[in-house]
C-alpha cells in the first residue's frame, strides 16, 4: 500500500485555536485527522511548529512521501515538527485501516472496551477559577461501558444543580474540558461536592473519583495549593489526606516533571491508588523507562501528539507493558470531533480513556464513537471491572 498523497488545511480546534486538518490518501482511499493541542504541556513533549509553517511542510512531504509504503511513513517523518508529523501519522493509520477495509480498532485488533475518566469540575489551566488542581473526575464502572456513561450522565447534571443551587448560575459555567467551573479556592471543596452528590444517587461504589493535579501549573520552589506554599514532602502528606477522605483511585502528574522520585514515594506510600505519568513520561519512551527505573508510576496516560507519531508512541506503550503499567489513552484541552482516539483505545486493548466530561461536541464525539463500537462488537465486547 503506498501512499498517494497530502493535503493539508488550516481549521479550528475546540479552543478557538488554529490547527491544521490533514488528509492522506492512496489510489483508492482517503483519510483525515485534525491534530489536537494542549493546553498544559509538558515541557519534554515533542514541539511544534507556527501554522503556516506546518502547511508549507505538509506540501513538502507531499512531494517527498508519495509512493512510499505506509507502513514506512512515520519513520521517513521522525524529525518533522509535533504537529506536522502527528497529522500525518494519524491520517496515515487511518488510511491503513481503510486499505484494508476495516475500522481502526480492528486493524489493531483489541475489543476491550475502557473505562472513562471524566473531568466534571475544572481547575488550574483549564479553567478561570481558584483550584489549583486540574482536573476533578469521576470513573464510573458499570456493568458495560454504556452502562458506565448513563451513570457518568446522571452524576453530571445532579452536580450541575448541586453547583448551581449553591453558588449561583455562574458555577455551571463551562472549562475548556466540558467540567464546570465554579468559583471554588480549595481542591477539597470540589471534592466534598462530587462526594456530596455521589452519595445522593447511591453511586458512591460504581464511580471512583481521579485527580489530574498537573503540578507544573503550581509549582514555583514550593507547591502553591489552597493557599499554602508546601514543600513536596508536606505535599505527599496532602495527598495522603485526600486519598484518605475521598478514597482517590488515581492522581495523574501530582508532582513536577522532573521530580521522578517524589513520585516514588508517593507510589510506594498509596499502594492502592494508581499513579499516573504525564508531564512526566510525556508519552516518549525514553521518560517511560526513566520512570520504571525509579518506579515513579503504575500508569502512563497516552498523548500521540506527545510523541509526534503513533509509531513512537506505540514504542512508549510497549514499554510501559512490560512493568504491567495500566494505560490511559488521553484527549487534549484543543480538541475536535475527530474520535481516532477511541478507536486506538479499544484496539490497543486500553483500560481508560480521558477525554473529558460527557458534554461539548469534541468530548462526547470518542464517547459516541466507544458507544458504537461497543454495538458493533456485541458480546464479545470486554470492560474492566477494576482500575488497579
Amino acid at each position: 500500500m503506498q501512499l498517494d498523497g497530502l493535503k493539508a488545511l488550516p481549521v479550528l480546534n475546540s479552543n478557538g485555536d488554529y490547527t491544521i486538518l490533514v488528509t492522506a490518501y492512496t489510489k483508492q482511499n482517503k483519510a483525515r485527522t485534525i491534530v489536537p493541542g494542549g493546553t498544559s504541556a509538558g515541557t519534554h513533549e515533542k514541539e511544534v511548529t507556527n501554522i503556516s509553517n506546518a502547511l508549507t511542510r505538509i506540501k513538502t512531504l507531499n512531494k517527498t512521501l508519495k509512493g512510499k509504503e505506509l507502513e514506512k511513513i512515520d519513520e521517513l517523518i521522525e524529525k518533522e515538527p509535533g504537529n506536522v508529523s502527528t497529522g500525518v501519522s494519524i491520517a496515515v493509520q487511518k488510511l491503513t485501516a481503510k486499505e484494508k477495509g476495516v475500522s481502526y480498532y480492528k486493524h489493531l485488533g483489541g475489543s476491550t472496551l475502557p473505562i472513562p475518566f471524566m473531568n466534571i469540575i475544572n481547575g488550574g489551566l483549564h479553567a478561570g477559577n481558584e483550584l489549583a488542581f486540574q482536573e476533578f473526575m469521576i470513573a464510573p464502572i458499570g456493568k458495560t461501558f454504556g452502562e458506565s456513561i448513563m451513570i457518568a450522565t446522571e452524576v453530571y447534571k445532579t452536580l450541575k444543580d448541586e453547583l448551581k443551587n449553591k453558588y449561583g448560575k455562574q458555577a455551571v459555567n463551562l472549562g475548556m474540558e466540558g467540567g464546570f467551573s465554579p468559583p471554588m479556592t480549595k481542591n477539597t471543596e470540589a471534592l466534598k461536592t462530587i462526594t456530596k452528590v455521589l452519595e445522593k444517587l447511591g453511586y458512591s461504589e460504581e464511580v471512583k473519583l481521579a485527580i489530574d493535579a498537573a503540578a507544573n501549573s503550581f509549582y514555583k520552589k514550593n507547591y502553591e495549593v489552597d493557599g499554602l506554599k508546601l514543600t513536596k514532602e508536606k505535599l505527599i502528606n496532602y495527598y495522603e489526606k485526600l486519598t484518605k477522605d475521598y478514597n482517590l483511585a488515581s492522581i495523574e502528574d501530582p508532582f513536577n516533571e522532573e521530580d521522578f522520585m517524589s513520585f516514588n514515594e508517593l507510589r510506594e506510600r498509596l499502594k492502592h491508588t494508581q499513579i499516573v505519568g504525564d508531564d512526566l513520561t510525556v508519552t516518549n519512551p525514553e521518560r517511560v523507562i526513566k520512570a520504571i527505573d525509579n518506579k515513579s508510576c503504575n500508569c502512563l496516560l497516552v498523548k500521540i501528539n506527545q510523541a509526534g507519531t503513533v509509531t513512537k508512541a506505540m514504542k512508549a506503550i510497549t514499554e510501559a507493558r512490560k512493568d504491567n503499567w495500566n494505560l490511559m489513552i488521553s484527549h487534549r484541552s484543543g480538541d475536535s470531533c475527530d474520535s481516532f482516539i477511541a478507536d486506538l483505545a479499544v484496539g490497543l486493548n486500553a483500560t481508560m480513556i480521558k477525554s473529558g466530561a460527557p458534554a461539548r461536541g469534541e468530548r462526547v464525539a470518542k464517547y459516541n464513537r466507544l458507544l458504537e463500537i461497543e454495538n458493533e462488537l456485541g458480546n464479545k465486547a470486554n470492560f474492566p471491572k477494576k482500575i488497579l
